[in-house]
């Protein structure tokens, strides 16, 4: 199990706080976006050098503002979708699992090894999953093939060549 996929975990584990730094950030957007350009049309517009700024247009600034207001609502979207799915798998587990995937240990047994395995699995599934309900770009996913003979790898490459 190399870093990215520990972070990978960590995010997941974490999502709740990640949700609730874009909520906070939403609502300073406003705030923020109206506070700087309170002086737009002043003689108080000027840089550190005294020069007069010259504003970009109004109504491309708020539309500016509405796009990034809608973006980061789509994107507070997605990620409670992930939660929802991820809180799913997470119940299911034990609570001595739950503290294996907290700590983040690398450990020679081959269970805790597979419980990383497995929650990659569902973490790439949710991923796949929120791809295709918000119509962003993906790779194609492929489940590995265990103890897969020469006819199930030759119906897999068959199966590539028709989807490529």
């Amino acid at each position: 199990m190399n870093g990215l996929d520990k972070s990978l975990i960590t995010e997941f584990l974490m999502i709740d706080r990640k949700i609730g730094r874009m909520r906070d950030t939403l609502t300073k957007i406003e705030r923020v976006f109206y506070n700087s350009h309170s002086f737009m049309s002043s003689p108080m517009n000027i840089d550190e050098t005294g020069a007069r700024l010259g504003g970009r247009p109004w109504p491309t600034l708020v539309e500016n503002l509405v796009s990034a207001e809608q973006n980061m609502r789509r994107n507070i979207k997605m990620m409670e979708y992930q939660r929802r799915y991820f809180q799913r798998y997470y119940s299911g587990l034990t609570t001595q699992e739950q503290g294996k995937l907290w700590a983040g240990q690398e450990s020679p047994n081959p269970e805790e090894s597979q419980l990383e395995r497995d929650t990659l699995a569902e973490i790439g599934q949710i991923l796949e999953a929120c791809a295709w309900r918000y119509g962003l770009e993906q790779d194609i996913h492929v489940e590995p093939v265990r103890n897969g003979g020469q006819m199930e790898v030759e119906n897999m490459i068959d199966l590539l060549e028709l989807m490529g």
